[in-house]
Protein backbone atom coordinates (compact mmCIF):
# COMPACT_ATOMS: atom_id res chain seq x y z
CA UNK A 1 0.00 0.00 0.00
CA UNK A 2 1.34 3.40 -0.99
CA UNK A 3 1.11 6.03 1.74
CA UNK A 4 1.26 9.73 0.91
CA UNK A 5 2.25 11.90 3.84
CA UNK A 6 0.53 15.15 3.09
CA UNK A 7 -0.89 18.48 4.15
CA UNK A 8 -4.64 17.97 4.31
CA UNK A 9 -7.59 19.46 2.45
CA UNK A 10 -9.09 22.90 2.83
CA UNK A 11 -10.64 25.72 0.87
CA UNK A 12 -12.21 23.38 -1.67
CA UNK A 13 -8.86 21.73 -2.50
CA UNK A 14 -7.70 18.17 -1.69
CA UNK A 15 -4.58 19.71 -0.16
CA UNK A 16 -3.50 23.20 0.82
CA UNK A 17 -0.14 22.45 -0.85
CA UNK A 18 0.11 22.55 -4.67
CA UNK A 19 2.97 20.05 -4.55
CA UNK A 20 0.94 17.62 -2.43
CA UNK A 21 -1.87 18.07 -4.96
CA UNK A 22 0.57 17.20 -7.74
CA UNK A 23 1.51 13.93 -6.01
CA UNK A 24 -2.16 13.16 -5.37
CA UNK A 25 -2.88 13.81 -9.03
CA UNK A 26 -0.31 11.28 -10.22
CA UNK A 27 -1.66 8.66 -7.80
CA UNK A 28 -5.22 9.37 -8.93
CA UNK A 29 -4.61 9.50 -12.69
CA UNK A 30 -2.38 6.41 -12.67
CA UNK A 31 -5.08 4.49 -10.78
CA UNK A 32 -2.78 3.32 -8.00
CA UNK A 33 -3.94 2.02 -4.63
CA UNK A 34 -2.97 4.52 -1.93
CA UNK A 35 -3.85 6.13 1.35
CA UNK A 36 -3.19 9.60 2.67
CA UNK A 37 -1.60 10.43 6.03
CA UNK A 38 -2.22 14.02 7.12
CA UNK A 39 -0.92 13.49 10.66
CA UNK A 40 2.76 12.91 9.88
CA UNK A 41 5.02 15.31 11.80
CA UNK A 42 6.50 17.57 9.12
CA UNK A 43 9.58 18.20 11.27
CA UNK A 44 10.55 14.53 11.00
CA UNK A 45 10.21 14.25 7.21
CA UNK A 46 13.16 14.14 4.80
CA UNK A 47 13.97 17.73 3.85
CA UNK A 48 11.42 18.88 6.45
CA UNK A 49 8.77 19.11 3.74
CA UNK A 50 5.66 17.39 2.40
CA UNK A 51 4.67 15.46 0.35
CA UNK A 52 6.55 12.26 1.12
CA UNK A 53 5.63 8.93 -0.46
CA UNK A 54 6.13 5.69 1.46
CA UNK A 55 6.17 2.39 -0.41
CA UNK A 56 7.11 -0.37 2.02
CA UNK A 57 10.64 0.41 3.16
CA UNK A 58 11.11 3.05 0.47
CA UNK A 59 10.66 6.71 1.41
CA UNK A 60 10.50 9.18 -1.48
CA UNK A 61 10.45 12.92 -0.74
CA UNK A 62 9.82 15.68 -3.31
CA UNK A 63 6.87 15.76 -5.70
CA UNK A 64 9.03 15.51 -8.83
CA UNK A 65 10.77 12.37 -7.53
CA UNK A 66 7.38 10.98 -6.49
CA UNK A 67 5.97 11.60 -9.99
CA UNK A 68 8.86 9.73 -11.63
CA UNK A 69 8.64 6.87 -9.14
CA UNK A 70 4.89 6.44 -9.59
CA UNK A 71 5.04 6.45 -13.39
CA UNK A 72 7.80 3.85 -13.32
CA UNK A 73 5.84 1.75 -10.81
CA UNK A 74 2.68 1.96 -12.92
CA UNK A 75 4.56 1.35 -16.17
CA UNK A 76 2.82 4.35 -17.68
CA UNK A 77 4.41 7.65 -18.66
CA UNK A 78 1.88 10.42 -19.04
CA UNK A 79 3.90 12.31 -21.64
CA UNK A 80 4.86 9.28 -23.73
CA UNK A 81 2.71 10.42 -26.65
CA UNK A 82 4.20 13.91 -26.88
CA UNK A 83 6.69 14.94 -29.55
CA UNK A 84 10.18 15.96 -28.46
CA UNK A 85 9.19 19.60 -28.97
CA UNK A 86 6.05 19.17 -26.86
CA UNK A 87 8.07 17.46 -24.13
CA UNK A 88 10.41 20.46 -24.12
CA UNK A 89 7.47 22.87 -23.86
CA UNK A 90 5.97 20.72 -21.09
CA UNK A 91 9.25 20.82 -19.17
CA UNK A 92 9.41 24.61 -19.55
CA UNK A 93 5.79 25.09 -18.46
CA UNK A 94 6.37 22.91 -15.38
CA UNK A 95 9.44 24.92 -14.42
CA UNK A 96 7.55 28.20 -14.82
CA UNK A 97 4.63 26.90 -12.77
CA UNK A 98 6.70 25.39 -9.97
CA UNK A 99 9.52 27.89 -9.72
CA UNK A 100 7.77 31.19 -10.43
CA UNK A 101 3.96 31.00 -10.49
CA UNK A 102 4.15 28.91 -7.31
CA UNK A 103 5.82 31.74 -5.39
CA UNK A 104 3.18 34.20 -6.57
CA UNK A 105 0.41 31.84 -5.45
CA UNK A 106 2.20 31.24 -2.14
CA UNK A 107 2.57 34.96 -1.49
CA UNK A 108 -1.12 35.47 -2.24
CA UNK A 109 -2.15 32.66 0.11
CA UNK A 110 0.35 33.07 2.97
CA UNK A 111 0.91 36.85 3.17
CA UNK A 112 -2.77 37.80 3.19
CA UNK A 113 -4.28 37.43 6.67
CA UNK A 114 -7.71 36.26 5.48
CA UNK A 115 -6.17 33.68 3.17
CA UNK A 116 -3.76 32.39 5.81
CA UNK A 117 -6.62 31.85 8.26
CA UNK A 118 -7.92 29.10 5.95
CA UNK A 119 -4.53 27.36 6.00
CA UNK A 120 -4.18 27.20 9.77
CA UNK A 121 -6.51 24.20 10.46
CA UNK A 122 -4.61 21.94 8.03
CA UNK A 123 -1.24 23.04 9.37
CA UNK A 124 -2.30 22.29 12.94
CA UNK A 125 -2.71 18.61 12.01
CA UNK A 126 0.92 18.02 11.04
CA UNK A 127 2.34 18.24 14.57
CA UNK A 128 1.10 17.03 17.97
CA UNK A 129 -0.34 19.34 20.63
CA UNK A 130 0.87 21.78 21.96
CA UNK A 131 3.21 22.30 18.99
CA UNK A 132 0.15 22.28 16.73
CA UNK A 133 -0.83 25.71 18.06
CA UNK A 134 2.63 27.16 17.45
CA UNK A 135 3.68 25.46 14.23
CA UNK A 136 1.42 27.33 11.75
CA UNK A 137 3.02 30.65 12.66
CA UNK A 138 6.51 29.16 12.48
CA UNK A 139 5.82 27.62 9.07
CA UNK A 140 4.29 30.87 7.82
CA UNK A 141 7.36 32.82 8.87
CA UNK A 142 9.61 30.31 7.12
CA UNK A 143 7.50 30.29 3.94
CA UNK A 144 7.44 34.08 3.68
CA UNK A 145 11.19 34.19 4.35
CA UNK A 146 11.66 31.77 1.44
CA UNK A 147 9.44 33.87 -0.83
CA UNK A 148 11.40 36.94 0.20
CA UNK A 149 14.71 35.22 -0.58
CA UNK A 150 13.38 34.14 -3.98
CA UNK A 151 12.56 37.78 -4.72
CA UNK A 152 8.78 37.74 -5.15
CA UNK A 153 8.26 38.82 -1.54
CA UNK A 154 10.42 41.93 -1.98
CA UNK A 155 8.61 43.18 -5.08
CA UNK A 156 5.93 45.84 -5.13
CA UNK A 157 2.31 44.74 -5.47
CA UNK A 158 2.30 46.19 -8.98
CA UNK A 159 5.34 44.20 -10.09
CA UNK A 160 4.01 40.98 -8.57
CA UNK A 161 0.75 41.45 -10.46
CA UNK A 162 2.63 42.14 -13.70
CA UNK A 163 4.62 38.93 -13.19
CA UNK A 164 1.40 37.01 -12.61
CA UNK A 165 -0.19 38.43 -15.76
CA UNK A 166 2.83 37.36 -17.83
CA UNK A 167 2.66 33.79 -16.48
CA UNK A 168 -1.08 33.56 -17.07
CA UNK A 169 -0.70 34.96 -20.59
CA UNK A 170 1.83 32.21 -21.33
CA UNK A 171 -0.44 29.49 -19.94
CA UNK A 172 -3.40 30.86 -21.90
CA UNK A 173 -1.28 30.71 -25.06
CA UNK A 174 -0.21 27.10 -24.47
CA UNK A 175 -3.72 25.99 -23.50
CA UNK A 176 -5.20 27.79 -26.51
CA UNK A 177 -8.75 26.65 -25.80
CA UNK A 178 -7.84 22.96 -25.45
CA UNK A 179 -9.05 20.81 -22.56
CA UNK A 180 -5.48 20.09 -21.46
CA UNK A 181 -2.09 21.62 -22.11
CA UNK A 182 -1.43 19.15 -24.93
CA UNK A 183 -3.60 17.00 -27.18
CA UNK A 184 -4.06 13.38 -26.20
CA UNK A 185 -5.25 13.85 -22.63
CA UNK A 186 -3.86 15.20 -19.37
CA UNK A 187 -0.10 15.08 -18.88
CA UNK A 188 2.61 15.96 -16.40
CA UNK A 189 2.29 19.68 -17.14
CA UNK A 190 -1.39 19.64 -16.16
CA UNK A 191 -0.61 17.99 -12.84
CA UNK A 192 1.85 20.80 -12.07
CA UNK A 193 -0.04 23.76 -13.51
CA UNK A 194 -3.58 22.96 -12.35
CA UNK A 195 -2.76 23.02 -8.61
CA UNK A 196 -1.26 26.50 -9.00
CA UNK A 197 -4.31 27.74 -10.92
CA UNK A 198 -6.69 26.17 -8.40
CA UNK A 199 -4.79 27.70 -5.47
CA UNK A 200 -5.33 31.13 -6.99
CA UNK A 201 -8.96 30.63 -8.03
CA UNK A 202 -9.93 29.17 -4.64
CA UNK A 203 -8.34 32.04 -2.73
CA UNK A 204 -11.00 33.16 -0.22
CA UNK A 205 -9.74 36.74 -0.04
CA UNK A 206 -10.53 39.26 -2.78
CA UNK A 207 -6.92 40.06 -3.68
CA UNK A 208 -5.64 41.59 -6.91
CA UNK A 209 -4.14 38.22 -7.89
CA UNK A 210 -7.45 36.49 -7.27
CA UNK A 211 -9.27 39.01 -9.45
CA UNK A 212 -6.68 38.59 -12.20
CA UNK A 213 -7.19 34.83 -12.46
CA UNK A 214 -10.98 35.16 -12.29
CA UNK A 215 -10.84 37.53 -15.26
CA UNK A 216 -9.57 34.62 -17.38
CA UNK A 217 -12.53 32.25 -17.86
CA UNK A 218 -10.51 29.79 -19.92
CA UNK A 219 -8.01 29.20 -17.12
CA UNK A 220 -10.75 29.14 -14.48
CA UNK A 221 -12.61 26.45 -16.45
CA UNK A 222 -9.35 24.55 -16.92
CA UNK A 223 -8.72 24.59 -13.18
CA UNK A 224 -12.24 23.40 -12.38
CA UNK A 225 -12.00 20.64 -15.00
CA UNK A 226 -8.70 19.49 -13.54
CA UNK A 227 -10.09 19.44 -9.99
CA UNK A 228 -13.01 17.31 -11.17
CA UNK A 229 -11.03 14.84 -13.29
CA UNK A 230 -7.39 14.71 -12.17
CA UNK A 231 -7.50 14.94 -8.39
CA UNK A 232 -9.44 13.23 -5.60
CA UNK A 233 -12.29 15.26 -4.16
CA UNK A 234 -11.50 16.82 -0.76
CA UNK A 235 -14.24 14.76 0.89
CA UNK A 236 -13.17 11.53 -0.82
CA UNK A 237 -9.51 11.30 0.13
CA UNK A 238 -8.41 7.71 0.85
CA UNK A 239 -7.78 7.97 4.58
CA UNK A 240 -6.91 4.72 6.41
CA UNK A 241 -9.98 3.01 7.92
CA UNK A 242 -10.58 3.85 11.56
Amino acid sequence: MLILRAIGPGGGLPSQSPFVMKAMGFLHVLGLDWQVDTKADIRKQPNGKLPVLVDGDKVIPDSAAIALYLQEKAGRWLDAGLSEYEKAVSHTVIRMAEEHLYFLAVYNRWADEENFATLRPSLQKIAPFPMSNILPGIIRKGVLKLVDAQGIGRMSDELRLARLKADLDALDAVLAGKEWMFDGGPGAADLSVAPMIATLTKSPADTAMHREILARPGLVAYGERALAELFPAPDALPFPPR
